[in-house]
């Protein structure tokens, strides 16, 4: 791909993904040299600095973003990023809203705004904000499981609904796009929800379902089998 197409948006993104900092690095200054005003690739500079904790060099791509495209809604997203990185919470979740209530249909920015409703305890928020990105991705596992989670484990007792958590959680279970990581977390709600309700016997087959999936995956073995065995000891249930 850097031969055929070598400005292409998402390559130096790629690279730092799987771990090639270096080289994504200087893949971008390449595109930049090339292309000192292309928005996409101006854009993926502002997420590599961000990832790579530099926010100097992230604010300088995204001043430029922003005077180049000043009605850009990566410029906005990026901002956002910024705020949350600085820990301004309030105003990331102003820039996030703000985005969306522009009609804008972006599962980044919903993703984005649960993140802040959830790290500020804004349980019924963050439901509603689920729900609203579900009227646009119906389908979309990593909003169905998290929505089925806090339906189910809230905080909150007031806002729980655990058989609605149920579905939401068995949708995204079930989905043949699910991701394994956030299928397991599905497993772990029907697990916690069929507890709850009762259900020993099937709790107990979502908890083996669960950890099965677990010893397969890369996800911390110990923190699920911590879960389980306070889940069973509170519920009850048979090993």
């Amino acid at each position: 791909a850097k031969k055929v197409q070598p400005g292409a948006s998402r390559l130096a993104l790629w690279l730092l993904s799987i771990g090639k900092k270096n080289e994504a690095v200087i893949l971008l200054n390449d595109q930049l040299k090339k292309e000192p005003e292309n928005e996409r690739i101006l854009t993926d500079a502002v997420h590599i600095y961000l990832n790579l904790g530099d926010k100097e060099k992230a604010l300088t791509y995204l001043n430029s973003l922003k005077r180049l495209y000043p009605s850009s809604i990566e410029a906005k997203k990026a901002t956002g990023l910024i705020f949350e990185m600085e820990g301004n919470q309030k105003e990331a979740m102003r820039v996030y809203e703000e985005i969306l209530n522009s009609g804008q249909k972006d599962l980044a920015i919903i993703k984005y705004l649960a993140s802040v409703y959830l790290r500020d305890k804004n349980w019924n928020m963050a439901i509603l904000n689920f729900k609203r990105g579900l009227e646009n991705f119906p389908n979309e596992p990593d909003l169905l499981e998290p929505l089925g989670r806090l339906l189910i484990s809230c905080p909150d007792i007031k806002l729980r609904n655990v058989d609605e958590g149920m579905e939401y959680s068995e949708r995204a279970y079930i989905h043949y796009k699910c991701p394994p990581e956030t299928r397991i977390f599905a497993a772990r709600n029907l697990a916690t929800a069929y507890a709850m309700l009762g259900d020993k016997q099937t709790a107990s087959r979502y908890i083996n379902v669960t950890l099965n999936m677990v010893w397969k995956g890369k996800v911390p073995k110990q923190d699920y089998i911590s879960y389980f065995e306070i889940l069973k000891r509170q519920y009850n249930i048979p090993n």
